[in-house]
């Protein structure tokens, strides 16, 4: 394992302390050790542009959550922390914060247009490292199977409120709870853009 990969593993296992209690108790949240790479998948963005993964977030440490816009309940809360994140990455990071993006992936790639994502993004104010794509339908099932880790869901539950943090290299590094707080998520961002 290369030296940065040992110190930028060190540093989120000591970062995410406190919540690796919790990722016991809630059995598939915490440090990803070894990670896990992410499958390229090709994506459509916000602004109308069909991307790779890679393409659009290589070299960034990344935040992912899922979500769709027609969504009434979750979705907002899911919008709200992450606008609670972007506002406190200069504060919590400083010059680093440039280096990190915010992801929005949507589960209802059929009605979920670029449009509509836009729309979405300007609801809660999102800046220009906050992005929002769809997958293709071909790649839902495994874009929700990276996010249900090792706890399936019930077929009419494939919502997640995890957060999924990847390095640089897209390899999955940190799994939050459900629900998590801003600040577990600020504090796996901050480990990991060193």
């Amino acid at each position: 394992m290369k030296r940065r990969n040992v110190i930028q593993h060190m540093a989120l296992a000591a970062a995410c302390g406190p919540w690796l209690g919790e990722a016991h108790a809630h059995g598939n949240a915490g440090v990803i050790d070894p990670p896990v790479s992410l499958p390229d998948w090709q994506v459509s963005t916000h602004w109308g542009q069909t991307t790779k993964l890679s393409g659009l977030l290589k070299g960034r440490t990344v935040a992912m959550q899922l979500m769709f816009t027609g969504c009434s309940a979750l979705c907002p809360l899911q919008g709200a922390l992450f606008a609670a994140i972007q506002e406190a990455l200069p504060r919590q990071l400083g010059e680093r914060a440039s280096r990190v993006s915010l992801l929005s992936m949507s589960i209802d790639p059929l009605a979920d247009t670029p449009a509509a994502l836009s729309k979405w993004l300007g609801q809660f104010g999102a800046g220009p490292t906050w992005l929002a794509a769809r997958p293709s339908t071909t790649d839902l099932d495994a874009l929700l199977g990276i996010f249900n880790g090792q706890s399936p869901r019930p077929p009419a539950d494939r919502h997640s409120t995890q957060i999924l943090v990847l390095d640089t290299n897209l390899k999955l590094r940190w799994r939050s709870v459900e629900l998590p707080s801003a600040a577990s998520v600020l504090q796996a961002l901050n480990a990991l853009s060193t």
